[in-house]
C-alpha cells in the first residue's frame, strides 16, 4: 500500500507558502504625511502599509509593489543602500532640499511628489498598482549540488503549470543545461536575456510575455548561445535593476513564474527570493548531497519558506528531512531518457508519470493559479 505524503495544509508537513504580495509601502515618521498619503490611497481604492522603522522598510523593500519614502527619512533610508528597484517615489509636504534630492537619486526614486500639489500624480501611481491584473505565484528552484536536477524540476513545473494558465520559466543558471534546450525551445523565435540589457524604466508585462519564446501557455526566458551543459560560463548575471524590472513585469503577465537559480548564491537571487512564495531545493540522497542540501536550505530559508525535492527512488524521505532541516515535498525519480535527450539536443521534455507527480506535488504548495490568472 502506498503511503501518501502529507499535504501542504496538514500539520505534519510543516510548510506553508508565503502569502500574496503585500500592499504598497510608505516609510515615514511624520503623522501628517502618513495621513495625507493614506487618504490618497483610500481615494484610489487601495490600501497602504506604513512603517517608521528603516530596518523594517529595508526588509520589505524588494517585495513591496510600490515604495513611497517620506522626505523625513529619505536620507536615513538611502544610507542603508537598499537594492535598486523600480516604483520608488519620495513624498513630502513641502519643497525638499538638496540633501533629500541626493538621497532620492541614491534610492533610484522616479520623482519627488510634493503634497498637496502632488496628490493627483500620487493617486495615479497608487491606482496603477491597484489596477495591476494580478501577481503571479512564484517559485524558485535551486540545486544542492551541480547536476542535482534543478533545471529539470523547473521545466517540469513549467510544463505542468502551463496546462492550466500562462507560465514563465526563467533561467538564472547560465552554467546549467538551459531551460529552452530542455523544453525544446532553443530555436524558437523570441528574445533572450541579452535583449533586455538596456531596459530602462517600467517594462510592459504583456509586451514581455508576447516577445518570449514559447509553446502554448508556456514561455521561457533563457540565455543566448548554444554552449553545451558544463561549458565555461561566458554570460554575466543580469544587471540587478534589469532583473528586478523583468521579474516585476513577469509577475504582472503570467499566472505562474518558475525561476531556475541553480547553485547561484549571489545577489542576483535575493530579488527572486523576495518575490517568491516558495523555494525548493533539489537534493541527491547521498552524503555529500545532504551536507550541501543543509547549507543551501539554511541560506535560502532566511528569505522564504523552503521545501526539499529529493532525487532518487529509494531514499528515506524522513531521514533526508532530518538531515537537511526542511520537509520533503516531492521525489524526483531518475529519468535517463530525458537526460539523454537533453545531451543529444532532442529537447521537448517528456515527463514520466513519476516526474509529473513531483511537479504537481510542488505546485500544490503554491497559491491557486486560477485566482491569479492574467486578465
Amino acid at each position: 500500500m502506498r503511503t501518501r505524503r502529507p499535504g501542504p495544509s496538514t500539520p505534519e508537513h510543516g510548510l506553508v507558502a508565503r502569502a500574496a504580495a503585500p500592499p504598497p509601502l510608505l516609510v515615514t515618521r511624520e503623522p501628517g504625511l502618513a495621513d495625507r498619503v493614506e487618504r490618497a490611497a483610500a481615494g484610489s481604492g487601495t490600501s497602504i502599509q506604513v512603517t517608521g522603522s528603516v530596518a523594517d522598510a529595508v526588509a520589505a523593500w524588494r517585495r513591496a509593489p510600490l515604495v513611497l519614502v517620506g522626505d523625513d527619512v529619505a536620507v536615513e533610508v538611502a544610507a542603508r543602500r537598499p537594492v535598486r528597484r523600480v516604483d520608488v517615489h519620495v513624498v513630502a509636504t513641502a519643497e525638499v532640499g538638496p540633501e533629500v534630492l541626493r538621497a532620492g537619486l541614491g534610492l533610484g526614486a522616479e520623482d519627488v511628489l510634493v503634497l498637496p500639489g502632488g496628490d493627483g500624480p500620487l493617486g495615479e501611481v497608487l491606482a496603477a498598482q491597484e489596477s495591476a491584473p494580478h501577481t503571479a505565484r512564484t517559485v524558485a528552484v535551486a540545486g544542492a549540488v551541480g547536476g542535482a536536477g534543478a533545471t529539470t524540476l523547473a521545466c517540469l513545473l513549467g510544463v505542468a503549470s502551463a496546462t492550466e494558465a500562462t507560465t514563465l520559466v526563467v533561467d538564472l543558471d547560465p552554467a546549467g543545461a538551459g531551460v529552452d534546450r530542455v523544453l525544446g525551445l532553443e530555436t524558437a523565435a523570441g528574445i533572450r536575456w541579452s535583449a533586455l540589457d538596456e531596459v530602462v524604466g517600467r517594462l510592459s508585462g504583456p509586451a514581455l510575455r508576447d516577445a518570449l519564446p514559447g509553446r502554448g501557455g508556456l514561455r521561457v526566458l533563457a540565455w543566448d548561445g548554444t554552449d553545451p551543459p558544463g561549458a565555461p560560463v561566458t554570460v554575466p548575471a543580469p544587471d540587478p535593476t534589469v532583473l528586478a524590472e523583468v521579474l516585476a513585469a513577469a509577475t504582472r503577465s503570467h499566472a505562474t513564474v518558475v525561476v531556475d537559480v541553480g547553485r547561484r548564491e549571489d545577489a542576483a537571487i535575493d530579488d527572486v527570493l523576495a518575490r517568491s512564495d516558495l523555494a525548493v531545493v533539489v537534493v541527491p540522497g547521498t552524503a555529500p548531497g545532504l551536507v550541501a542540501g543543509r547549507r543551501r536550505v539554511a541560506g535560502l530559508g532566511v528569505h522564504v519558506p523552503v521545501g526539499v525535492v529529493v532525487r532518487g527512488r529509494s531514499v528515506d524521505e524522513a531521514a533526508v528531512a532530518a538531515a537537511v532541516g526542511a520537509p520533503v515535498v516531492a521525489r524526483l525519480v531518475e529519468q535517463p531518457r530525458a537526460v539523454e535527450d537533453v545531451h543529444l539536443g532532442v529537447g521537448g521534455l517528456r515527463p514520466s508519470r513519476h516526474l509529473a507527480r513531483a511537479a504537481h506535488d510542488v505546485l500544490a504548495l503554491l497559491p491557486e493559479a486560477a485566482s491569479r490568472r492574467p486578465a
